[in-house]
């Protein structure tokens, strides 16, 4: 290694408010024109005007990790100000995760291995901050060492900024009280670890890559023993999935909250593409496409709920409001009868079924005589004083042609729906309405 090669650092002065270079550094290419690796990690740096700041590539390629961080860094003087040591600031704001596989393009008969390279969508900005100690001032001749000294939250241009939980409970909610949130996993490297890297020549011309695609790696070409690579190949590295799901999941439910349903079903997706069948996501994404009019994505996503789980009666009877929003009738039917086979008394589902039977549009689902028994079941399970079963009882005697009992019944609930503490206007005008046919013998249908 030539003397020409070495970056010489003197002590470096005071870094000003805002954030002029360091003075007095000489050589400065060195650290910027070679990139820097060790067994599983490279490190690639490129000046912006001043060479103490720029654009920068980060790879973990190891047998737990493929991944690949772009984002900007800055350097400063040390904390303690002696000139013995540097600090390195990086600000990640795009994150990669690389699988191996068969290189297509290659005309080779063996087809070698090629990483690809996929974006993480809606990853957090993450940023975490080096500490390099200097050589008699000095950066190393070719090895250096650098320290994790701590990891935070960036904004999307690359300054740091503090990220907040929701607040949980009623009381914190009033208050407004919330919790930062604080870095649990890094993934390119862990706050505490020591870092040592080893000058690369290969230069590999980084920054030269489109905007959104890491460079192309071939197995001989990174640090990777070949058992690593063999083990790299096609996993994605618990640490960093755990990173993800985690966030991701923390997302979800602040979307919820927030009622971002575009924002819940994209995140709910993301979960879902890893875990098809947890039961939360799967939960949140009906809930997202129901809230968005997606009715046949609503309806798919209430059957995998079933499937996963037959017992899950609220996907159930999600899945029988969807069927007669798409006019899915005997399906609706179907799942009806599959409610009251497990619950038998279950008003609710006795009364659904009965209003189906009595104002469906489809002549062939109309059953009057059904309609009346277990519409009688629903107002016998409530003692008489749920109004809408009551409006139920009377649209099924409609249905069966007995107007008489229909007008009858059919003012019952009147009288019971307008009693209640806040009666629901719209229904009761629809209750009305209801009335006026049975006095002219007309059976309700339901628009």
């Amino acid at each position: 290694m030539t003397a020409s090669l070495i970056l010489t650092v003197a002590l470096l002065s005071q870094i000003s408010a805002d954030d002029s270079k360091p003075q007095s550094i000489r050589h400065g290419h060195h650290l910027t024109d070679h990139d820097w690796g060790n067994d599983s990690r490279i490190v690639s740096l490129r000046p912006g005007k001043k060479w103490s700041s720029g654009a920068a590539w980060f790879f973990r390629l190891d047998h737990e990790m493929t991944a690949a961080w772009k984002g900007t860094y800055r350097i400063f003087e040390g904390a303690d100000k002696s000139g013995e040591s540097i600090l390195v600031s990086f600000a990640f704001t795009r994150r990669y995760v690389g699988t191996w596989k068969a290189d297509k393009s290659s005309k080779s008969k063996s087809n070698p291995e090629v990483l690809d390279w996929e974006l993480t969508p809606r990853f957090v900005p993450i940023g975490m901050e080096l500490e390099i100690p200097l050589d008699d001032g000095a950066i190393p001749d070719d090895c250096l060492k650098a320290s994790v000294l701590r990891g935070f939250y960036v904004d999307d241009n690359g300054k740091e900024t503090t990220l907040y939980h929701e607040p949980e409970g009623l009381l914190n909610n009033l208050v407004g009280k919330r919790q930062e949130k604080k870095i649990r996993i890094l993934g390119c490297a862990n706050v505490g670890e020591t870092l040592t890297f080893s000058l690369d020549h290969k230069r590999r011309d980084f920054l030269a890559q489109p905007e959104d695609h890491p460079p192309t790696f071939r197995p001989h070409e990174i640090f990777l023993s070949s058992e690593e690579q063999r083990a790299a190949n096609y996993r994605q590295t618990s640490e960093i999935a755990t990173a993800i799901d985690a966030e991701i999941r923390n997302q979800l439910s602040d979307a919820v909250k927030n009622k971002d349903w575009a924002l819940v079903l994209n995140l709910a997706e993301m979960v879902l593409k890893d875990s098809p069948n947890d039961h939360q996501a799967l939960r949140y994404r009906a809930q997202a496409n129901d809230k968005l009019g997606n009715r046949n994505k609503h309806l798919e996503d209430l059957t995998r709920k079933i499937e996963a789980n037959p017992a899950d009666t609220v996907a159930l009877r999600g899945r029988v409001f969807e069927y007669i929003r798409l006019e899915r009738y005997s399906a609706a039917l179907q799942d009806y009868e599959a409610l009251i086979a497990a619950n038998p008394n279950s008003a609710y589902d006795l009364n659904g079924l009965a209003w189906l039977l009595a104002t469906c549009p489809d002549k062939s689902i109309q059953n009057g005589k059904r309609a009346v028994e277990l519409a009688t079941k629903a107002c016998k399970a409530t003692n008489c004083d749920d109004w809408m079963c009551l409006d139920t009882l009377a649209a099924a005697h409609a249905r069966a042609g007995d107007f008489q009992k229909a007008q009858y019944w059919q003012n019952e609930a009147l009288k019971r729906g307008k009693s209640e503490s806040s009666p629901d206007k719209d229904q009761i005008a629809k209750a009305k309405a209801r009335l006026r046919d049975y006095e002219m013998n007309r059976a309700y249908v339901e628009k």
